[in-house]
C-alpha cells in the first residue's frame, strides 16, 4: 500500500512538473550590481598623493552612466552612511546628498547610522525627496512597532528577472 502511494505521488509530481514547463527556451539572464558604501556626504573630489583630483559625485555619476550604457540591466545600491558630515551636505541636513543620488540614478539605499545624524525629521525629508527607497528592516517606532522606512524592495528587470 505504501509503495502504491509513493508511485502515485511520484507520477503526480512528474505530471505537475511537465505541466508547469512553459515550452519556451531557457536562457540565462544577467544583472549587474553596483554599490557604494560610507560616502559620508563627501560629494567633492579629494586629492591623491600626486595632487590629482579623484572621486566625487561627478566622477561617480559619469562611471555609472558609462557602465549603464553597456549593460542591459543593473542595480545601483548604497549600503548606508551616504549622508554624513561632508562639507557641503551638512548645510542641507543630507538633502543635497539625496538630490545627487537621484541624479546619478540609485535604485535603493540602506539606512546606516549616519543617516540619523541630523535627526529623524531631517531623515524623513530625505526619504520623501528620494526617487529611490531608503530601506531598513530594523528601525521601528517604539510606540507603534511600525517601520521607520520601507523594510525591503523587490525589483524586476525589463525581462522580468
Amino acid at each position: 500500500m505504501k509503495k502504491a502511494r509513493f508511485i502515485l505521488l511520484a507520477i503526480a509530481l512528474l505530471t505537475l512538473s511537465f505541466l508547469s514547463y512553459s515550452g519556451g527556451s531557457l536562457r540565462a539572464e544577467e544583472v549587474s550590481i553596483f554599490y557604494t558604501a560610507d560616502i559620508l556626504g563627501q560629494i567633492e573630489p579629494i586629492q591623491d598623493e600626486n595632487g590629482s583630483a579623484v572621486g566625487g559625485a561627478v566622477r561617480l555619476g559619469y562611471i555609472i552612466s558609462w557602465q549603464g550604457k553597456q549593460l542591459d540591466s543593473f542595480l545601483l545600491l548604497d549600503a548606508g552612511n551616504a549622508i554624513g558630515p561632508g562639507s557641503l551636505v551638512r548645510f542641507s541636513n543630507g538633502l543635497d546628498q539625496i538630490k545627487i543620488m537621484n541624479q546619478i540614478g540609485y535604485t535603493a539605499m540602506a539606512l546606516g547610522e549616519m543617516e540619523f545624524m541630523y535627526g529623524p525629521e531631517a531623515l524623513k525629508k530625505c526619504i520623501k525627496e528620494a526617487n529611490f527607497p531608503l530601506l531598513s528592516a530594523n528601525v521601528v517606532y517604539q510606540d507603534t512597532g511600525k517601520y521607520f522606512s520601507k523594510p525591503y524592495s523587490i525589483y524586476n528587470t525589463f525581462d522580468g528577472l
